[in-house]
């Protein structure tokens, strides 16, 4: 059948004649033996197209689902969900599959994955499904991993997510919810997998810094390392002071270098200029790594930092350790404690997470407060937020093991003496002589204005006034309240603490036990109960202890005449003493 062509006038096929002899020709194709080639053809697209290759899917055409302002999340039924921030206008394809874990466990889930399972570490168990991320766009972050806490998963706060990159597992953190139930991590760039692993405690680092002292003493034999101060950073880069001469055998030594030198203000201009000036910093780190040979490492503690100097703090510690792992040498870092903020921890100018990743360890300070140590307190909170910006094998607890004078001014820590300064001493009787039988009171006089027993951290805080009228608090560092900071770090599997003033000789006796049970995890130990020892010498001897909330010691003459020397003491130290005369009866 033919029509018109409007054009030419002509006559032409119709639609209907020219399928009809394509459809003719085809046939006389396959006729001569075509069909063949056409078969194998329809085969090699329906491999390309089906599983195992699923090209459709290798070329991220299929099975993504797009995330964007209009469609920020996407989740699997197994417990996982990413999230991106409708504010950031991020765009990106992604999809989400998962192995139980069981059939991971199993080894039943593919060679590739037999090498993931081979290669676990033993500090780590499976307790999720292993989660597999795909990303079908040019850019694959950032978003938020979310991915709900299993069961038989307890305890939740040594839960991690870690990723499997093919060659090893990395850890890439999250921060617990105890409300959602969930690990909730924020990532640059998805991982390719993710998966729930229970932590478990490793045999922990246990430092100290010993400015100019030998190590030596009871604690001696816990440290795994030691910190030696000397070298602050100086003008152009270089470093002043006086390097310390590192200890031969253990523990190891780690070179500190500091921003301030002890009792001086800190030079704010010198890091500036450290940061600011390419020349400057690359003269300062072959200093400090010039400096560092003989030690195992160094242990950077550069106070100051501000927020706009963060990004370049960062950088600069990446490059320093870059320059000391060259050389086979460790790099730790002390941040100072974040500040508490409505929307959880502000760690000001310093980048745990970027900090983290470069350096081998990070040390932070817990609190010296008490109650910060409550079930609900601060430490709980810090150290929900701390493992999520740092794997927790990198992270060291720095607490010191004396006592905590606490003002306007800010804490300083002091030894046992000092402590317990301000209860005074003895007061002696109003009347020097008493008759047998009489009651005599005796007290300690001095600034005391309050004693609390805090039992759930194990110590005291002791309230007083000085000469100049300001209030003070001090916080007893007994080994109780060491033990029950230390149980923090156990508690979270840290890879260890620092304890400030550990070889100090103003500690209080069985510190170093308390420590010693952190580092076999005995768990902790019997509360510290002070007493105040009061002593009778004389003619007859006497001793009674009373409770430290009530120091008054009520002593009855005894019918022996004399002179009597009535002395008082806590935890072993003096608080003076004062002598009362008991006359001879008066005969009758």
């Amino acid at each position: 059948m033919a029509v018109n062509d409007p054009e030419t006038g002509n006559l032409k096929p119709s639609a209907l004649s020219r399928v009809a002899d394509h459809f003719r020709e085809f046939g006389e194709w396959l006729a001569v033996g075509n069909w063949v080639y056409g078969a194998i053809a329809l085969l090699v697209i329906g491999a390309l197209l089906l599983p195992p290759i699923s090209l459709p899917q290798r070329l991220h055409l299929t099975g993504y689902t797009p995330l964007n302002a209009a469609n920020p999340s996407v989740s699997h039924p197994d417990g996982i969900t990413i999230r991106v921030h409708p504010g950031e206008n991020v765009s990106l394809r992604v999809r989400l599959d998962s192995v139980p874990q069981a059939i991971f466990m199993q080894g039943a889930a593919g060679s590739d994955l037999k090498a993931a399972l081979a290669a676990i570490p033993p500090v780590l168990q499976v307790k999720s499904p292993f989660y597999r991320i795909q990303t079908g766009s040019r850019t694959a972050g950032p978003a938020t991993i979310e991915v709900a806490i299993p069961n038989d998963a307890e305890p939740w706060e040594t839960l991690d997510l870690y990723t499997w990159t093919g060659t090893a597992w990395e850890w890439v953190g999250g921060t617990l919810d105890r409300e959602r139930e969930a690990l909730i991590a924020r990532v640059d760039r998805l991982p390719s997998s993710v998966v729930v692993m229970q932590t478990l405690p490793v045999v922990p680092a246990i430092g100290t810094v010993a400015p100019g002292e030998a190590v030596s003493g009871p604690a001696a034999s816990l440290l795994t390392q030691v910190m030696l101060p000397g070298l602050y950073l100086g003008a152009d880069g270089m470093l002043i002071g006086k390097p310390p001469t590192p200890p031969s055998g253990s523990p190891e030594a780690l070179l500190l270098v500091g921003n301030r030198p002890t009792g001086q203000p800190l030079n704010r201009a010198l890091l500036e200029d450290l940061l600011a000036n390419p020349e400057v910093q690359a003269r300062h780190i072959a200093e400090v790594v010039a400096h560092a040979a003989g030690y195992a490492g160094v242990t950077l503690n550069y106070e100051g930092v501000t927020p706009e100097q963060k990004d370049a703090f960062s950088a600069f510690v990446a490059a320093l350790a870059e320059a000391l792992h060259a050389q086979n040498l460790r790099l730790e870092v002390m941040v100072p404690a974040p500040s508490r903020a409505d929307s959880g921890w502000d760690p000001g100018g310093y980048d745990w997470a970027a900090l983290g990743r470069a350096a081998d360890a990070l040390v932070f300070p817990l609190p010296d407060n008490p109650t910060a140590y409550a079930e609900g307190g601060a430490v709980p909170s810090l150290m929900e937020w701390a493992v999520g910006q740092v794997g927790r094998y990198k992270l060291r607890a720095a607490v010191s093991s004396l006592s905590a004078d606490s003002g306007p001014d800010g804490v300083r820590y002091v030894g046992l003496e000092e402590a317990l300064a301000p209860f005074g001493q003895v007061q002696p009787p109003a009347e020097s002589s008493v008759q047998p039988g009489q009651e005599v009171v005796f007290a300690l006089v001095g600034q005391v204005t309050s004693i609390t027993p805090m039992e759930s951290a194990g110590t005291y805080a002791i309230a007083y006034r000085t000469g100049q009228g300001e209030s003070r608090t001090v916080w007893l560092g007994t080994p109780s309240f060491l033990a029950r900071k230390l149980d923090w770090a156990l508690r979270y599997h840290l890879g260890g603490v620092v304890v400030h003033d550990l070889l100090s000789p103003g500690n209080m006796p069985g510190v170093a036990e308390a420590v010693d049970g952190y580092r076999v995890a005995a768990g902790l130990s019997q509360p510290t109960t002070l007493e105040v020892v009061w002593k009778v010498e004389g003619p007859r001897t006497a001793e009674e202890r009373v409770t430290l909330t009530q120091p008054e010691f009520r002593w009855k003459a005894p019918e022996t005449a004399g002179t009597y020397t009535v002395s008082a003491a806590i935890a072993g130290v003096s608080r003076g003493a004062a002598q009362v005369n008991v006359v001879a009866p008066t005969p009758t």
